[in-house]
């Protein structure tokens, strides 16, 4: 499976938020559409806003550590995936657990 089918896609926003990129829902959403359009940086500036919303929104951290490691950043990359399994990521815990690493390290 490739990574670019990993990435995680924000739910649907609650009624009460306004649509448009200046929200968490809509930074997630064009952090993925830069990221399947090859646009890494991009994606990367759009993941780091959604993170400034919400610092402990875990699939944020997740597709951020997709993007950081299409850039050849595998520290990093790894840094955000643990951080994201610390936020109860499913699927971080998963990809962690299966290479036998921990995120509490």
């Amino acid at each position: 499976m490739e990574k670019e089918h990993l990435l995680e896609e924000q739910k649907k926003p609650n009624e009460s938020q306004p649509a448009g990129e200046e929200t968490l829902s809509g930074w997630m959403e064009k952090g993925g559409s830069l990221f399947k359009a090859g646009k890494y940086q991009d994606a990367l500036s759009a993941y780091n806003s959604a993170i400034d919303i919400d610092p402990a929104h875990g699939p944020a951290y997740f597709n951020r550590s997709l993007v950081l490691n299409k850039l050849g950043d595998r520290d990093r990359a790894l840094i955000d995936l643990k951080v994201a399994a610390r936020f109860g990521h499913d699927k971080s815990q998963a990809l962690l657990k299966q290479r036998g690493l921990s995120w509490w390290s």
